[in-house]
């Protein structure tokens, strides 16, 4: 029978009784889903359709509307791509009241093996390391390609935008590098009235092998910009002749989608920002302040405030996207760069500082220097759009630690020029890294020295980075042999 879903998901007798059987991944119970695996989420990967085919490239500006707008800052040129889509079925227009993920299906291929060009442009500074930051650019790309297909098919109308409302969570199980081939399918997983999950999962090619290295779930938001309000987006129709278990998948994923909606009003109705730290939360802090103060070498901790670094951008016109505004995936590129390097001084603090490019890729290249490798981009909001020509603050700080991972805390602020008035806040950004140094083994990896909070509000700071913390841990479970 065909199922649609508008917004609230319920499970078929027949997804009760046989999924569990069918995909052996998943570990958590069905009618009580309570935790979100890596492994839960990788079996519930839509695998390519039969239906999709190879994209010419006059017809890359109508399937990557987007991506092609980039095209025209430089940033990306969709013809490098390997592009493969779905043909849809639902009608070619705003009419269609329902849509299969199969239609929004959108695959890119970086052919880094074949095309030297392409790679050099996404190698972090001339080593074999993806320079993930540009990579997210074109993730935030895509999954508005994705969710404009599905919202209006390929005739795309003036009076509906969408945008980035926030990135649910990224996590990544191993590094990414230029060394093979990578691959992003995008497809929407989950729909709500006027928002819509659109799922990016991330993996390598070599030598004919696929290999999965993550996925992101971004949730995009419609609005009518003419009538001022919220779109009403096409419902999701989870059962479209589709193989058996490709249904089954699709039921999950629609279902985790729900699970990921309900978390996210829960995690901001208990925010540290409006609620009081638990009980349970307070002897963290204070085991933490007796061992400081028992230590006999203080060398191990380091405050808070002092891994803070700073940077200011000026938002240029190659910035906006289709709508006037400031490319979220641009916002997103510049935090994490920042954020980056925030994890990557705070983790080599006996090094001295790189004058130079060639200096800092000299650095990078040495054995014992400790390289943040990304796990997870954690609730990433943006909170108001911004305008070309806003000159925009980075804040960013290691928010907690464990012994081999740096939770970093970034903020991006509008300085009001001329005004008396704080800064105000665009968009927060947390990031999770791995740091090691490929001298070392991973399982006698030197520990990193311990943030120190000093005030209440790097109090709050630190916790909220732990809860993040605990549930990335929660998450990945055993994945990726995650020392922590």
């Amino acid at each position: 029978s065909t199922q649609s879903h508008g917004g609230n998901g319920r499970f078929g007798d027949m997804w009760k009784l046989c999924y569990g059987a069918v995909c052996q991944g998943l570990r958590v119970p069905l009618l009580r889903v309570r935790r979100v695996h890596m492994d839960t989420l990788r079996s519930a990967a839509m695998l390519p359709p039969s239906s999709v085919q190879k994209a010419l490239s006059d017809r890359l500006p109508v399937l990557l509307p987007m991506m092609t707008d980039l095209a025209a800052s430089g940033r990306v040129d969709p013809r490098d791509f390997e592009v493969r889509y779905c043909p849809l079925s639902s009608g070619n227009g705003m009419s269609a009241e329902t849509r299969s993920p199969v239609e929004s299906w959108m695959e890119l291929t970086y052919p880094f093996s074949s095309n030297q060009r392409l790679r050099d442009k996404y190698m972090r500074l001339g080593t074999d390391f993806l320079r993930f930051g540009k990579l997210l650019e074109d993730m935030d790309a895509l999954a508005g390609d994705v969710a404009y297909r599905h919202v209006q098919g390929e005739k795309k109308q003036r009076s509906v935008t969408i945008v980035t409302a926030v990135v649910d969570r990224m996590d990544f199980i191993a590094r990414l590098d230029t060394r093979s081939d990578l691959r992003l399918c995008g497809y929407v997983s989950w729909v709500g009235r006027s928002s819509m999950e659109v799922r990016i999962d991330v993996s390598s090619l070599m030598r004919g092998s696929e290999t999965h290295l993550g996925q992101a779930l971004f949730v995009m938001a419609a609005r009518d910009i003419t009538a001022n309000q919220a779109y009403r987006v096409p419902a999701l129709r989870l059962s479209d002749g589709m193989d058996p278990l490709e249904e089954l998948k699709a039921n999950r994923r629609f279902e985790l989608g729900v699970l990921h909606q309900n978390r996210r009003k829960q995690n901001a109705d208990s925010s540290l920002w409006l609620q009081p730290p638990r009980p349970s939360e307070i002897p963290s802090i204070h085991r933490l302040f007796l061992e400081h103060k028992r230590a006999p070498e203080r060398s191990h901790f380091i405050p808070l405030s002092s891994t803070r670094v700073e940077a200011c951008r000026l938002m240029h016109s190659q910035d906006r996207n289709a709508h006037g505004k400031v490319f979220g995936g641009h916002l997103m590129r510049e935090a994490f760069e920042i954020g980056w390097v925030t994890a990557l001084l705070y983790a080599n603090p006996s090094q001295s500082t790189p004058t130079t490019s060639a200096h800092l890729a000299e650095s990078l290249s040495d054995a014992d220097t400790f390289l943040p490798q990304v796990l997870s981009c954690d609730d990433i909001t943006f909170l108001q759009p911004v305008s070309i020509g806003a000159i925009i603050k980075f804040t960013a700080r290691v928010a907690y630690n464990g012994n081999t991972t740096a939770n970093v805390l970034v903020e991006a602020e509008q300085i009001q020029l001329g005004s008396a008035a704080l800064p105000a806040k665009t968009n927060e950004f947390h990031f999770a890294f791995k740091c090691s140094s490929t001298a070392d083994d991973r399982q006698n990896a030197k520990p990193l020295r311990q943030i120190m909070p000093v005030t209440y509000e790097e109090c709050i700071i630190f916790l909220d980075a732990k809860r993040r913390r605990d549930k990335i841990l929660e998450d990945l479970g055993t994945v990726g042999n995650v020392a922590v």
